[in-house]
């Protein structure tokens, strides 16, 4: 499980469940007092079939909305996707969320941070590399195809992501 704070003293907590077939990814909102905002077992963020579960992202936006990314085997091959939820627990991105990658490449670890004009910016592993995107408001990719850091020699993976204002910071392992 993950827990991100939200403006009103409440918080975010996201976890990995295996209700149904596989690990999905589900996030319930808490007041002040620990009490739960949504219905019990929260909000079905993406319904996967992974049988294990690998590190994902959590975030608050501006707007105080919850920021999501994990990996996601609900399409096409195992892809990165990303979703947003308002503080009612609607899915502003839709069902499943945007997809941010389609590739057969192997894809790891994303994490996502809200920045202050209300985007976010994604960044996962892909293969020997680190991949990155910043998607505004509405789910729409800013940065063209992406951003890429691919390291001269070895392997980069990401270790960490947080917003600096509209901007963000990443730490890599190389």
């Amino acid at each position: 499980p993950k827990i991100a704070p939200t403006s009103d003293n409440g918080c975010y907590i996201s976890w990995f469940d295996s209700i149904g077939n596989g690990f999905d990814l589900r996030l319930q909102k808490l007041d002040a007092d620990g009490n739960e905002q949504w219905a019990h077992n929260g909000v079905l963020v993406l319904d996967r079939g992974f049988s294990s579960t690998q590190d994902y992202g959590l975030d608050v936006d501006a707007a105080g909305n919850a920021l999501l990314t994990c990996r996601d085997d609900s399409g096409t091959g195992v892809q990165i996707s990303a979703a947003k939820v308002s503080p009612t627990g609607a899915l502003l991105w839709g069902a499943g969320g945007v997809s941010l990658t389609n590739t057969n490449n192997f894809v790891a670890a994303p994490k996502i941070a809200g920045t202050s004009d209300g985007s976010a910016v994604i960044a996962w592993t892909e293969n020997s590399l680190v991949r990155l995107q910043k998607l505004d408001g509405a789910g729409a990719p800013q940065w063209g195809t992406g951003l890429s850091q691919s390291p001269s020699a070895g392997a980069y993976s990401v270790a960490d992501l947080h917003d600096h204002g509209t901007t963000v910071i990443l730490s890599m392992v190389h």
